[in-house]
């Protein structure tokens, strides 16, 4: 017949049993001040002995169990370092699994990275803030969408508002966001000028524009 024994469990609920019995008892027995502590007493301390066993558990598992509980007699040290091990295991794996989690996150930031890198080395980035203020817009635009300036500034025209007709290079004009040159030698007015044409056909790498740069949109006297 196995032997029964009295492991940390049974004491505990051994200890609860008598106390919540006690307290009971007494409670009835009782009244005025003395029973409504006895009462609180009787509704709230098991939920602080379950807060404290689940502490427990969680980070001392090996506590609650009687060596004995185990077939061969298993000594306290080896029924101990069996635990241990288990738990460490488990500790193991939470780090292993915690350290795949942050590899996926850094592989996802190194994608993001890179695909903005990509999208920056084909397209020019314009910034309709200086002239719009708050209601302008900062946008990616494909490098190759324009086969020249002449397209290129129409769509600026389009999207910034108020913007008089034909009024580049006198109501606005683009700048390098690096170094601040203005770009004052382009548009249907310059070509009028210096090239004997109504459209400046010329494309955006012959006037200076290349992929990756930060255009701003702003009024030709302000630097």
């Amino acid at each position: 017949m196995k032997e029964k024994l009295l492991t940390p469990l049974g004491i505990i609920a051994l200890f609860i049993s008598l106390s919540e019995a006690v307290a009971g008892v007494v409670a009835i027995q009782t009244d005025g001040h003395i029973q409504l502590i006895l009462t609180l007493f009787v509704v709230f301390f098991p939920l602080h002995v379950s807060i404290l066993f689940f502490y427990i558990l969680w980070h001392r598992p090996i506590v609650f169990y009687h060596p004995k509980e185990f077939e061969g007699n298993t000594t306290i040290e080896a029924f101990s370092e069996a635990m241990q091990r288990r738990f460490r295991k488990v500790d193991k794996w939470v780090e292993n699994t915690e350290k795949a989690i942050r590899n996926v996150e850094d592989d996802e930031l190194r994608v993001e990275s890179l695909v903005n890198e990509l999208v920056k080395s084909h397209s020019v980035t314009l910034d309709t803030t200086p002239i719009s203020g708050n209601g302008g817009e900062i946008i990616n635009i494909p490098y190759d969408e324009f086969e020249s300036i002449g397209l290129f500034l129409r769509y600026v025209w389009h999207r910034v508002d108020n913007l008089p007709v034909h009024s580049y290079g006198r109501e606005w004009v683009l700048a390098n966001a690096e170094n601040r040159k203005l770009y004052n030698q382009i548009g249907s007015r310059f070509a009028r000028k210096h090239r004997g044409t109504n459209w400046d056909e010329r494309t955006l790498e012959e006037v200076g524009i290349k992929p990756g740069m930060t255009l701003q949109v702003r009024r030709p006297n302000v630097v």
